[in-house]
């Protein structure tokens, strides 16, 4: 019988941050153990060591990967949406709420042990973001929608505002959260001073 073909590290470390992300999500990060990645893989607990030094900084990595997939998402749909400030800024609204219902789907992401995964990751998510919303924001202002002082630090506030309704759940309940996210428009429109009918009739006209 022919001996199992040897892993690469390539393949090693993929496996484990695949394993580490389903186990995550299932279960809660902090019930989940080093020797539980290292059993879905079929792999010592010795050789996680290989490759993370710990499951703290495994984490970090999955973080950045779910970063890097936002980024990837919000470059391809800014790239694909008209050149005007609400058409824009629809998109990458309607991008969290999609992206946040996936993760609503998985009830066990909320659970109280997935806090710091959870914090960790609307933070690394927000830092991307906001550079984004910015360059949107500045449409804005030159289409005389509106006047901002500082529009990054406009753009890190809802972004954040938008992604805190994310990062609540693991307190919050659940259900409250979509709810939350449909008030995105209001809320935004009011932070920018302009009326609430511009998101909204936007958004109705890109359907």
């Amino acid at each position: 019988m022919a001996r199992p073909a040897k892993k690469s590290s390539e393949q090693w470390t993929q496996e484990i941050i695949n394993a580490a992300q389903n186990l995550f999500t299932a279960n809660g990060y902090d019930e989940t153990s080093i020797s539980d990645i290292m059993d879905a893989v079929k792999g010592a607990k010795g050789t996680f060591y290989q490759f993370f030094e710990s499951k703290e900084l495994l984490l970090e990595t999955l973080v950045e990967k779910w970063a890097d997939d936002y980024e990837k998402a919000i470059i391809e749909i800014l790239d694909s949406a008209n050149s005007t400030f609400v058409d824009k800024f629809s998109k990458m609204m309607d991008l969290i709420k999609q992206m946040s219902s996936k993760t609503l789907g998985m009830e066990a992401f909320f659970h109280p042990s997935n806090g710091v995964m959870i914090y960790k990751l609307t933070k690394r998510i927000a830092t991307v973001i906001t550079p984004y919303l910015e360059e949107v924001l500045k449409m804005g202002m030159e289409e005389d929608l509106f006047s901002l002082d500082d529009p990054h630090f406009y753009a890190s506030f809802i972004i954040s505002g938008a992604l805190g309704s994310l990062s609540s759940g693991a307190e919050a309940p659940i259900d409250n959260i979509p709810g939350n996210l449909q008030l995105l428009p209001e809320i935004t429109a009011n932070i920018l001073g302009i009326d609430k009918g511009v998101l909204l009739y936007s958004k109705e006209t890109t359907r």
